[in-house]
């Protein structure tokens, strides 16, 4: 659903859309596979955005006008934290919401739906503290956090969050799988991300 609603809204625009792919060479490929001199935007599923154009100021405007083209509205949801204490070590997030909308606290089980969550936050949301992911979804409670949890890892959180408040509960939801995290847990270039954003 999502593929033909952003095909349909960025009608008239130079853009390809490209599927999901292990980021560096093989989505390199997949891109170079897709693009023509005239591609100006370049929609990654399950990833991101790549828009082109010839000076700064063109860039910038190509990209409000596809996010505005793009954009959904946010459900209602409460941001109202737990009353009970969060586990030792843990704050409760203001994102805590998802562990008790159905929907939403599903499909944050079901898996990682873009390569950031994965490197930041580990494959899907656990229900289950293994003392290695920093966010741990309590059912119908809320998310607990690490209180040591670096500003990726709460900005991946937010992220989730964002999405699941505006994705329609009609659409069908693709995670990226798990060979695909796999691959990105087992990656030496996001390890080394990761402690790059652990340092900083």
């Amino acid at each position: 659903e999502g593929r033909a609603q952003a095909v349909k809204k960025l009608a008239g625009l130079p853009f390809v859309m490209v599927p999901y792919a292990k980021p560096g060479l093989p989505l390199t490929r997949e891109i170079l596979s897709r693009v023509t001199p005239d591609t100006k935007v370049i929609l990654l599923q399950n990833h991101g955005l790549i828009c082109c154009g010839d000076t700064v100021d063109d860039v910038s405007n190509l990209i409000r006008e596809v996010e505005m083209r793009l954009a959904m509205a946010e459900r209602s949801h409460q941001d109202k934290l737990p009353n009970k204490p969060a586990p030792e070590g843990f704050a409760w997030a203001y994102e805590g919401w998802v562990a008790k909308d159905e929907w939403a606290m599903m499909h944050a089980k079901a898996g990682s739906y873009y390569p950031d969550h994965v490197v930041f936050l580990g494959p899907a949301l656990p229900s289950l503290d293994e003392g290695r992911w920093p966010a741990v979804l309590h059912e119908g409670t809320g998310i607990a956090l690490r209180v040591e949890a670096t500003p990726s890892q709460r900005a991946m959180l937010r992220c989730l969050s964002d999405i699941l408040a505006r994705l329609p509960c009609d659409w069908t939801l693709e995670p990226i799988g798990l060979d695909a995290e796999a691959e990105l847990l087992n990656w030496d270039a996001e390890k080394y991300r990761q402690s790059l954003a652990a340092s900083a």
